[in-house]
């Protein structure tokens, strides 16, 4: 017989809830080392268990990890929580409610896709491209702060490292040095995003959907690597206007009929 579990992720140690049709259900909970883990899925999964995740920040990771072991894996959206019923959401509670999501089969209106480990490894390659460009910016604008305390308004047209070499006599010892420290960081940021994103591109370059993609007009190549990261499979959506309300394409207000 299927049994319905729920487990509730948390930073050291997970919560769990587990029962099977017409039986008391029993809470559990184990400490989220790498020990825990192998105990748990040797013990306590089986081909016949279902089970039911919050899509928190590990999520995905721990539905590869139970992937192979039970017999059903859902992560369900954190909005969903919000529609289980009023009163106190504490974890024995939103655990209960969840297994039973699970059990009636009334969980797919909240249930996230998860994205296949290849499009969360694009994923998170243009995430930490987008940190090195706002680590540029941030060392370049201090840099520019800098010259802007010592009375020099530097024009943003102006190459800072051109600005320097006409007049790094004007500054002091230490003035130099912080000034310089700030656009080599810049720079290094800079050179690292664009291996990150040549990275990015290079693993897309043979994705037939990337061919498309590059062919609509006014999407360039990082805009397309950006649209599949994030799209994935559309054929995920239910419809057009639902994929237009995720991209943010769709305004509520033409959404809203209006009364005349």
């Amino acid at each position: 017989m299927t049994q319905f579990m729920e487990l509730d992720l948390h930073k050291n140690y997970i919560h769990g809830y587990v029962f099977q049709p017409g039986q008391k259900g029993t809470h559990f909970r184990f400490s989220n080392t790498p020990d825990e883990w192998a105990r748990f899925l040797a013990t306590r999964l089986t081909p016949e268990t279902a089970v039911a995740i919050e899509a928190t920040g590990n999520a995905f990771t721990i539905d590869d990890r139970l992937i192979n072991h039970a017999g059903q894996v859902v992560v369900i959206h954190p909005a969903g929580l919000t529609g289980l019923g009023a009163g106190r959401h504490t974890d024995r509670i939103d655990a209960e409610r969840l297994a039973q999501l699970l059990a009636l089969g009334t969980y797919t209106r909240v249930q996230v896709w998860v994205p296949p480990t290849k499009v969360r490894a694009i994923r998170a390659l243009i995430t930490q491209a987008r940190a090195c460009q706002q680590q540029e910016t941030a060392w370049r604008n201090r840099a520019r702060n800098l010259l802007i305390r010592a009375g020099y308004a530097v024009p943003r047209s102006v190459a800072l490292r051109d600005w320097l070499a006409a007049h790094a006599t004007e500054l002091d010892e230490t003035l130099q040095m912080i000034f310089t420290s700030a656009l080599t960081m810049a720079e290094q940021a800079h050179q690292e995003g664009e291996r990150l994103r040549g990275e990015i591109l290079r693993r897309l370059q043979d994705r037939p959907e990337m061919a498309w993609l590059w062919s609509v007009p006014g999407l360039g190549a990082w805009t397309a690597a950006v649209v599949w990261a994030w799209i994935g499979d559309p054929l995920r959506f239910r419809s057009a206007r639902h994929f237009g309300r995720y991209a943010g394409l769709v305004s509520r207000a033409i959404e809203i009929p209006q009364k005349r």
